[in-house]
């Protein structure tokens, strides 16, 4: 773990400072593993989608699992030289019969110990303007990307644009976030792999 306590306090001052112009902000630790010995990527993605039954016998998908999106990314094509990968409860962006669509998951509230507690809980996630207010700010932020794309000739507003301020609950195992998808189309003649390049 790079990340000491004074390098955090600093970090959360810095943030705090009035003279910070950031909207939103979240802060993350950075740990360095040492494995030892080789590990194929994909290995450790199939035990991100798994978990502890990754290597036995017939593996499914158990119900906390059902929200996580999987990504492995490995530029050079050469695993030595490095690959990105990881999970996520939000669906960073997908390509799908010409259509670019990416998820805004942010605020968050406990899922609740039964249907009705996590009822409740739900509706006092919706009514949250400072819960609310940060899924606007990570919505625009997706959409500000994707703009940037359409305004070079690489996507277009898609049929679904005006559902971009649609709001649903995402459910998890212990937690439930607000969530709002968001779709573009490919414009015709760009290919897919050049779109790639660009996100």
């Amino acid at each position: 773990d790079s990340t000491t306590m004074e390098k955090w306090e600093d970090a959360i001052k810095k943030i705090l400072s009035p003279q910070s112009s950031l909207q939103k902000c979240v802060l993350a630790r950075s740990v360095d593993l040492t494995l030892g010995g080789s590990v194929h990527p994909l290995d450790v993605l199939r035990k991100m989608k798994y978990g502890v039954n990754s290597f036995g016998g017939a593996a499914e998908y158990s119900p906390q699992q059902q929200h996580r999106h999987l990504f492995y990314l490995c530029p050079t094509g050469d695993t030595s030289n490095g690959v990105f990968l990881g999970s996520t409860p939000e669906r960073l962006f997908r390509v799908q019969s010409g259509t670019v669509t990416s998820e805004a998951l942010a605020g968050t509230q406990l899922r609740g110990i039964d249907p009705e507690s996590a009822a409740a809980l739900s509706q006092e996630l919706l009514q949250s303007s400072k819960d609310m207010s940060e899924n606007t700010l990570t919505m625009d932020y997706i959409i500000t990307a994707l703009d940037e794309l359409e305004s070079i000739g690489l996507l277009q507003k898609s049929s679904a644009y005006n559902q971009d301020e649609i709001v649903f609950i995402r459910r998890l195992r212990h937690l439930q976030h607000l969530c709002r998808r968001i779709q573009r189309e490919i414009s015709n003649g760009v290919k897919v792999t050049g779109k790639f390049t660009i996100v």
